[in-house]
């Protein structure tokens, strides 16, 4: 392969001219997978943060008096599960909705029931 600016000869997989510093088709293509890697690893933290919100959802809504917050994790996994960068066949994204959807009618269960028991005993 040759430089598109000095016409030095270059080897096939560089990115960039090792005389000139010019970018080569190399780097586009570099860049690209560079970028969509980056993508994927953004939507992979965001789902597996979403899959321990509603593990954490779940475990906050038993105790009677987290309950609370453990609807509110429970409501920012589903928005978070829900984002447009994540791809919502992928097994981890069904498996955190599921959990915090599990969190939240725990959640609200666990509260009705408190409540009930509060106002019915005292």
């Amino acid at each position: 392969m040759f430089c598109s600016k000095c016409g030095n000869t270059i080897d096939d997989s560089a990115l960039v001219c090792p005389n000139c510093g010019c970018p080569t088709s190399n780097y586009e293509v570099h860049q690209e997978e560079t970028q969509v890697q980056q993508l994927d690893d953004i939507a992979t933290e965001k789902s597996n943060s979403s899959k321990k919100l509603g593990i954490i959802s779940i475990i906050l809504s038993i105790i009677p008096y987290t309950t609370t917050i453990g609807i509110i994790l429970a409501i920012v996994g589903l928005v978070k599960s829900s984002s447009n960068l994540l791809d919502k066949n992928d097994p981890v994204v069904k498996q955190a909705k599921k959990l915090c959807i599990i969190g939240l009618c725990l959640g609200v269960s666990v509260t009705i029931i408190y409540n009930i028991l509060v106002f019915t005993y005292f």
